[in-house]
């Protein structure tokens, strides 16, 4: 298995609001073999910006806890704790939903 990513255009999930996440897993892999997403947002001054988050799944085990994502559900995506950008944006995704915190 390679060490690139996958980008499928149904891994897109748009959240609302102007918030996108694009999911990423390697090449092959199930539904279950996301480790990660991009998050696309508008800064709240209106620029673009972009994040990634890890989840918590074994492909990330050596990550520290406290810097990977829940995934409480995956249909609709629902993710735990909050996301904060170093922009200031803030908020939940919550039922495939973006949700200002």
């Amino acid at each position: 298995m390679g060490s690139q990513l996958v980008n499928a255009p149904e891994d897109l999930v748009d959240l609302g609001d102007s918030h996108s996440i694009q999911l990423r897993r390697f090449p092959g892999s199930p539904q279950d073999g996301y480790i990660g997403g991009e998050v696309n947002h508008l800064t709240p001054k209106g620029e673009q910006c972009q994040g990634w988050i890890p989840f918590d799944v074994p492909s990330n085990a050596t990550l520290r806890p406290d810097r990977k994502w829940q995934v409480i559900s995956w249909e609709p995506l629902t993710l735990s704790p909050s996301l904060l950008c170093a922009c200031g944006d803030h908020g939940f995704i919550r039922e495939g939903k973006w949700v200002p915190a």
